[in-house]
């Protein structure tokens, strides 16, 4: 779930954790829920040609709307990932918000 930036971190020893780390990670987490597939190892994330791998991988995906929010989610570079506010508005998961099958199901936890 560790995103291109936080890798590189260990190299320099500089930290470059923030939002766009966790916008990363729930893109990682969002594609292993719908693939139940882990998305890369550590040697795939540190490609020279990592977005041509994050392409292939999220293009296994087969719902539109999703691809179009881990394309948003899943970027080499911090910069051009989605901003938070913006990935909780994506349509794609205001479409699945709305349906309230998801309420539904934090609802129902036995965890509550």
């Amino acid at each position: 779930f560790r995103a291109p930036e936080v890798l590189s971190a260990r190299d320099d020893g500089i930290t470059r954790y923030g939002k766009p780390s966790d916008v990363w990670a729930a893109g990682i987490l969002i594609f292993w829920m719908r693939t139940k597939s882990e998305f890369a190892c550590e040697k795939e994330i540190r490609r020279y040609d990592l977005d041509d791998f994050i392409a292939s991988r999220v293009a296994t995906v087969p719902e539109e709307g999703l691809r179009s929010a881990l394309n948003g989610c899943l970027k080499k570079f911090p910069r051009d990932r989605l901003e938070t506010r913006c990935l909780l508005d994506h349509h794609f998961l205001q479409q699945i918000y709305t349906t309230s099958s998801l309420e539904n199901m934090v609802l129902e936890s036995p965890h509550g």
